[in-house]
C-alpha cells in the first residue's frame, strides 16, 4: 500500500469514522460528503460533464470522445440510501469510464428516510428503462455502483431476470450493501479495520 493510502486510511479514521458514528441529520451528512467530494476529487482532464434528467430526475452524463455508440455505464452511487450524489461519484466513474473507453450516466435517485424503500429500486429501474427508450441498445449498457449503489445495481438486474425484460450487457457492485442486517461474518471482523464504515 503506497503512503499516500495509509495517510488517507489514518485520516478517515481519525476524522470521517467518527464523524458518521455520530451524525444523526441525514442532510448534513449529505452537505458534508457534497463539499468533501468537490474538494479533494477531481475528473479526468477532458471530461465532458452534462446535467440532462434522466427518468425524471436530474442526471450526470460524462463523456470523452467517444461517438453515441459507445458503451454506456449506468452507475448508481453509494451513501447507505442516505446521503450521496452524481456529484459524488463523478471523478470516481469519471476516471473509470476513461480507463475503459466509454461513456456514463449517473442518475440522481431518491433517497432514505424521505424516499422509503423502494422509491430508490423503481427509479433506478426507470432510469434503465428510459435509457432503452432513448433507443440505448441494451447490449451498450453496463450497469454498476459501489456501496448502496451496488445494492441497486444487483436489485435491478434481479428485477430485469424476473420479468424477463431486455439484460444489460454487464453488471458490477463495488462493495455492495448486501446484507442488510450487518450480522455477516466479514462484517463482523472488520468492524474495527474499516477505515470508515
Amino acid at each position: 500500500m503506497s503512503w499516500q493510502a495509509h495517510l488517507l486510511n489514518a485520516w478517515l479514521r481519525l476524522t470521517e469514522k467518527p464523524f458518521l458514528s455520530r451524525a444523526t441529520n441525514p442532510a448534513v451528512l449529505r452537505a458534508s460528503f457534497e463539499v468533501k467530494a468537490a474538494l479533494f476529487f477531481r475528473a479526468p482532464w477532458g471530461t465532458k460533464c452534462v446535467r440532462r434528467d434522466l427518468a425524471g430526475l436530474p442526471a450526470l452524463w460524462l463523456s470523452r470522445s467517444q461517438t453515441p455508440g459507445t458503451p454506456l455505464l449506468l452507475y448508481f452511487h453509494g451513501g447507505a440510501h442516505v446521503f450521496g450524489s452524481p456529484r459524488t461519484m463523478r471523478a470516481t466513474v469519471a476516471a473509470l469510464a476513461k480507463r475503459a473507453g466509454i461513456r456514463a450516466v449517473l442518475p440522481r435517485y431518491p433517497l432514505a428516510p424521505e424516499a422509503p424503500f423502494p422509491a430508490a429500486i423503481d427509479h433506478c429501474m426507470a432510469s434503465y428503462r428510459a435509457l432503452l427508450d432513448e433507443g440505448v441498445d441494451p447490449a451498450h449498457i453496463i450497469v454498476g455502483g459501489d456501496s448502496a449503489g451496488g445494492n441497486l445495481a444487483l436489485a435491478l438486474l434481479g428485477q430485469l431476470c424476473v420479468e424477463g425484460a431486455a439484460l444489460p450487457a454487464g453488471v458490477f457492485a463495488l462493495s455492495p450493501l448486501t446484507d442488510m442486517t450487518f450480522s455477516g461474518a466479514s462484517i463482523q471482523r472488520n468492524a474495527t479495520k474499516d477505515v470508515v464504515l
